[in-house]
């Protein structure tokens, strides 16, 4: 009973410890964000009015020459003409046409005129005729003057469409004018030198580029540095700019400091606090809690590079893949989440196949993964979600330097009363101090105080000897042409018994 309430006490005087730390931290964080505010407010809204005040006389200049275009007597004549050889005969005329607007057309990627019968000529830019097609559907739906936000081509477009209208006629055509978003990010970039201010441009509630990844425009709203909107000329499109986090880097150098100490010091008091808990626990539940740990561990990374994935899908305009992702997603994670520790081989080898299918849309076809299970397992089990990892490894560091031609093998066989996995890729391998590293770290990393390691082989390595003691074992091969890695484990019937 005294050791219980000795526990209780180093429970109450740890909690009340830590939060006393944090109300100290919040309390310093508030005060010291107050002051940075305001010392870095004039410097960003000088910045930023210097990017709207350039950014928007760069869109000015379409837009006049966009009215140009639409009031021009020969942009008329073209998009009148009905005969088609008479209408490209037509459409030569025009090329010398921005030679007299006076208007530098650097930013322009596409220049696109249409006639009401979806007829068309690229006075500037070389988009392809599917692409010239889908955008006159796209346009000829719109109300005009209207902005425009496309992917084409594996390209994301921003810009202006607006009707051709003779003088005294109904709308004949309709003129596009294309700006890449990667163009305009690089402008953004040349009027920002520090790389430190969130900018984005949005119309109609919503963001069609910004210089970072998903930046929303509630982000600007729940920003505690000075924002500022405004409207870029007469076009939809409004420029929202605020200071990022590094904005204010140098003057966080004492926040930081004090961040450091105070983690440092929370962290000895959780290994205070774990260290006499975990007195509480015998050692299968502490091998429980470390198994259970590992799986969350692995499950997590392979949630996050799925998410980016479905990301990039919803924003290239894939919607039917993301779908497709979406759907497998949730198939792996409610499989990886199973309360059964143990699965049937080929179960997970079907799995496996959704888990490829996935990474074959993340990493766009490039990757190859062949499977060949013996089908004698069939009647055997194994743990969950070893071979995930292993094959995420390979994809993630065998191949990141690698643009096709990525190929994993994948083999589960039985010799004698033990089932041997072994997954071999053609990546780039390690190099001899990689290899010798890796394989310091495996021997040296004891199971029950390294549980947390983030290392995913590490982690497998763990799993195997917590279920199987010395009888799991994980063994690596490492060249400069490709890895390796076996897995060896007991024959495991339906019953968990080997």
């Amino acid at each position: 009973m005294k050791n219980l309430d000795s526990k209780k006490r180093v429970r109450i005087i740890s909690l009340i410890f830590i939060a006393a730390i944090f109300v100290v931290w919040g309390l310093f964080y508030f005060v010291i964000s107050g002051y940075i505010s305001n010392r870095t407010s004039n410097q960003m809204e000088q910045a930023a009015n210097q990017i709207i005040e350039r950014f928007g006389g760069e869109l000015s200049q379409i837009e006049r020459l966009t009215s140009s275009l639409v009031q021009n007597s020969d942009v008329h004549a073209l998009v009148q003409e009905k005969d088609m050889s008479k209408f490209y005969t037509q459409a030569a005329t025009l090329d010398g046409l921005l030679d007299t607007t006076a208007i530098n057309p650097d930013l322009i990627d596409s220049i696109i005129l249409f006639s009401e019968d979806r007829s068309y000529y690229r006075l500037v830019g070389r988009l392809g005729n599917r692409s010239c097609m889908r955008l006159a559907n796209m346009v000829s739906s719109m109300d005009m003057p209207s902005h425009l936000s496309v992917d084409l081509e594996n390209r994301r477009y921003i810009g202006f469409a607006d009707a051709i209208k003779p003088i005294g006629s109904e709308t004949a055509g309709f003129a596009v004018i294309l700006i890449e978003e990667e163009r305009v990010l690089e402008l953004l970039g040349t009027y920002d030198q520090s790389g430190l201010l969130l900018v984005a441009i949005s119309a109609n509630n919503e963001i069609i580029t910004a210089n970072t990844d998903e930046l929303h425009l509630f982000d600007f709203d729940s920003s505690h540095q000075p924002v500022i909107h405004s409207r870029l000329g007469i076009t939809p499109y409004r420029i929202s700019v605020t200071a990022g986090p590094e904005y204010m880097s140098d003057s966080l150098t004492y926040f930081n400091v004090i961040a450091i100490i105070t983690v440092a010091i929370i962290a000895i008091v959780l290994v205070i606090y774990t260290g006499i808990l975990n007195r509480s626990f015998s050692n299968q539940e502490k091998q429980k809690a470390l198994v259970f740990s590992l799986k969350k561990q692995i499950n997590a990374h392979f949630t996050i590079n799925t998410l980016n994935t479905l990301r990039l899908l919803v924003e290239r305009g894939d919607l039917i893949e993301a779908e497709t992702v979406s759907m497998g997603l949730i198939s792996l994670v409610r499989y990886a989440y199973d309360r059964d520790e143990l699965i049937n081989i080929w179960d997970e080898h079907t799995v496996l196949e959704d888990y490829i299918n996935i990474m074959h849309s993340r990493y766009n076809g490039k990757l190859e993964v062949d499977f060949d299970f013996d089908d004698r397992l069939i009647d055997y089990y194994m743990p969950r979600m070893l071979l995930q990892p292993v094959i995420e490894n390979a994809i993630v560091h065998g191949f990141k330097e690698m643009e096709a031609g990525c190929i994993i093998h994948v083999k589960g066989e039985i010799n004698d009363s033990e089932v041997i996995f072994t997954v071999i890729d053609n990546g780039c391998g390690m190099t001899e101090n990689e290899y010798a590293y890796l394989t310091e770290k495996m021997k040296t990393a004891a199971v029950s105080t390294q549980g947390y390691e983030n290392i995913a082989l590490l982690n497998i390595k763990n799993r195997l000897f917590f279920y199987f003691g010395d009888s799991g074992r994980l063994r690596i091969i490492a060249t400069d042409s490709g890895t390796k890695v076996m897995l060896f484990m007991p024959l495991l019937t339906e019953a968990g018994g080997q």
